[in-house]
């Protein structure tokens, strides 16, 4: 019976190590940041991958949350999360483990890279445009060309709800992006396709890049890897887990112990008692 109580003490703390690493390991799997391709194929874009091309839904994932990871509603295996290491809230879309775009963050702005590393947006969040007409909208962005031509594209604008909009130089509408209530996740209506401000994957960037910022802005942890968060729950379980093992078995140390001196003493009394009773005769 003894023997059978120590085999389960012991066969449990050796399923709790093994549940902690697996869990370690399980997180560590999906918070991983991924190099660009370097073969010749043409880089994926989101509008090729959904079914409704002009609406789709970015959600928190809640199994990554601790991880700073994004999801879009309408595809299963797509993740946007913070690209590891950076200390500039950096971004990568990734499908099915597969690098989609990423950016790159310098001062006052970021360029979007598609999976081969080249770049094709610029974001410049210090807008330049003096234009009176643009007094009734808060202008938080600009969006240009990437290379040396730095073309004007259009605006990301606040509008003032909780949400943006982009809108051309000729302040027409492309995109609505708004937020369902207060919860992490983003509605995104795209009212001109065939326009380079309405690009698919740079939407996903710029939802991703302010998602994570207002994360980091929250929490101390840079949110790369397994999130310190995460790390120091896998630790603090095995470091309990190992308490609660070897607590038992001082305990049942202990009571082995006394129970054994109890049949010591009894040992020792039995033969001077039989002693006196056959002298007593």
């Amino acid at each position: 019976m003894d023997s059978l109580y120590s085999k389960i003490l012991i066969l449990f703390f050796l399923f709790l190590v093994v549940c902690t690493i697996g869990f370690r390991l399980l997180l560590n799997d999906k918070k991983k940041s991924y190099s660009h391709t370097h073969d010749e194929s043409k880089c994926r874009k989101l509008s090729d991958l959904l079914n409704i091309k002009q609406k789709f839904t970015l959600v928190s994932n809640p199994s990554n949350s601790f991880n700073y990871q994004l999801g879009i509603k309408e595809l299963l295996n797509s993740f946007i999360q913070k690209k590891c290491p950076t200390e500039k809230n950096d971004i990568e879309f990734l499908y099915a483990k597969e690098l989609i775009s990423y950016t790159e963050s310098y001062l006052n702005s970021y360029t979007v890279y598609d999976c081969h590393g080249s770049p094709y947006l610029k974001v410049n969040y210090k807008p330049e445009n003096n234009n009176p007409s643009y007094k009734s909208y808060k202008l938080m962005a600009e969006i240009k060309s990437a290379d040396t031509n730095d073309y004007l594209y259009g605006y990301i604008v606040d509008n003032q709800k909780g949400g943006y909009f982009v809108m051309d130089t000729s302040e027409k509408i492309l995109v609505n992006m708004n937020r369902e209530g207060l919860d992490l996740a983003w509605d995104i209506q795209i009212l001109v396709l065939d326009h380079p401000a309405s690009d698919s994957n740079f939407l996903l960037m710029f939802l991703g890049k302010q998602f994570i910022q207002n994360m980091s802005e929250k929490d101390t942890d840079d949110g790369c890897n397994v999130n310190y968060a995460n790390a120091n729950l896998c630790y603090s379980v095995l470091l309990l887990s190992t308490a609660i093992t070897l607590i038992l078995l001082t305990i049942k140390y202990v009571i082995d112990s006394i129970y054994i001196k109890h049949i010591d003493r009894h040992s020792e009394h039995e033969p001077l008692d039989q002693e006196m009773h056959s002298e007593s005769h």
